[in-house]
């Protein structure tokens, strides 16, 4: 974080996306960065004062810890909330923006710190895991005053669910949205260099099935036999294909090779490059799981399948079932329905799938996400003279 004591009109929460941020939206703006795993100062005096504002208001809890201790574990979540939003307050800022949406203590410090706006953009797949699930405890729920989301999807999740966010603005992607709205100007017909896309959502995280969640824990195997299945599909009918990978791990490409052999190429992972996208463009079918990239580019009206091997409702990444979605693991059934998405004509397939794609990630390639989000901060900031 930059020098202390200083006047900044938007402190942007979490460095995620920051080379992104610094050279579009926040051009020309007076910000700093708060990186929570790194910039929290717990000095004497803030803590105590902290610690008395959490006395008084979250008293309670400290009485339900005496009976049940995840209570006291909330609280000092609370407490460290509000040593965050004291911290904040130094720099006077007109607004706080983050680009991890599903940050816990982004959401904690919004609770506490009420006179300034909290904005956040939805930067990942946002399905029921996140909503219920993946919260560090069930009354620690979203707060956040306008969320950037990618559609209807995850706003009618999110309500299901009574998390207090107070104003959903439907926006699409912001990546997807940069590149797709170029995409879509610059189209041309059969450009297609590979049959299959298969977007790797592979991580060594998900080997450590102890330290995991217990659904979790069976999203590597699920990862494992997805593969499988392209592979095979490839292998018997010649297809091509191209490996979207997620990351720079020498060890995610030797999972494909175990499978695919040498049989197949790799787009490596730059998010500001565009690569993934790309690869998905230049493929006639993008096969994944349930994640961002795919979500995103299907909402684009590119030729998707969603695979869920063992029929998990929580790794559903669509509201409905259609022909975007292939539920089970019975390579036969799978066979059919990737000859059927070869054959289909993209036209069928948009016909098919516009309802669901709208609903899932909704663009407006005039008035894209970093549009409407630098001109919101502009405005909130007073510095309309920069639009």
């Amino acid at each position: 974080m930059t020098e202390d004591k200083q006047i900044y009109d938007i402190v942007y929460f979490h460095p995620e996306g920051e080379e992104y941020f610094k050279g579009t939206i926040l051009q020309g703006l007076k910000y700093t960065v708060f990186d929570p795993a790194t910039d929290i100062r717990f000095t004497f005096f803030g803590s105590f004062i902290a610690m008395c504002e959490c006395f008084y208001r979250d008293g309670h809890l400290i009485v339900k810890g005496l009976f049940l201790p995840r209570y006291i574990k909330i609280w000092l979540r609370k407490f460290r909330a509000r040593v965050v939003a004291n911290q904040l307050r130094e720099y006077n800022p007109k607004v706080v923006l983050t680009f991890l949406d599903n940050s816990n203590i982004f959401h904690m410090v919004c609770d506490v710190m009420q006179e300034v706006p909290f904005l956040a953009v939805q930067n990942g797949g946002r399905h029921l895991w996140c909503a219920f699930e993946a919260l560090p405890e069930s009354e620690l729920i979203y707060h956040i005053d306008e969320y950037y989301c990618f559609g209807n999807y995850v706003k009618d999740l999110f309500e299901q669910y009574d998390h207090d966010i107070k104003k959903y603005i439907i926006s699409g992607s912001l990546l997807g949205g940069n590149f797709y709205s170029q995409y879509h100007s610059m189209k041309k017909t059969n450009d297609e260099n590979y049959d299959i896309c298969l977007v790797s959502q592979w991580s060594s995280n998900l080997l450590e099935k102890e330290l995991m969640p217990v659904r979790w824990r069976k999203l590597n195997q699920a990862i494992h036999t997805m593969i499988a299945l392209v592979a095979c599909y490839a292998g018997q009918h010649n297809k091509s294909v191209c490996i979207a990978l997620r990351s720079s791990d020498p060890e995610e490409r030797k999972v494909f090779q175990h499978y695919f052999k040498d049989d197949c190429s790799f787009q490596e992972s730059d998010r500001l490059a565009y690569s993934s996208y790309t690869a998905v463009t230049k493929s006639k079918l993008t096969i994944a799981i349930n994640s961002t990239l795919a979500t995103e580019s299907f909402g684009a009206g590119m030729k998707v399948l969603f695979v869920n091997p063992f029929k998990e409702n929580w790794l559903k990444p669509t509201s409905n079932s259609g022909i975007w979605y292939f539920s089970g693991d019975n390579y036969f059934e799978f066979e059919g329905r990737i000859n059927n998405l070869m054959k289909m004509s993209q036209k069928s397939y948009l016909n098919e799938c516009c309802k669901e794609m709208k609903r899932s990630v909704d663009y407006d390639y005039e008035n894209t996400l970093g549009n409407k989000l630098r001109k919101r901060l502009l405005q909130l900031t007073n510095n309309t003279k920069l639009i």
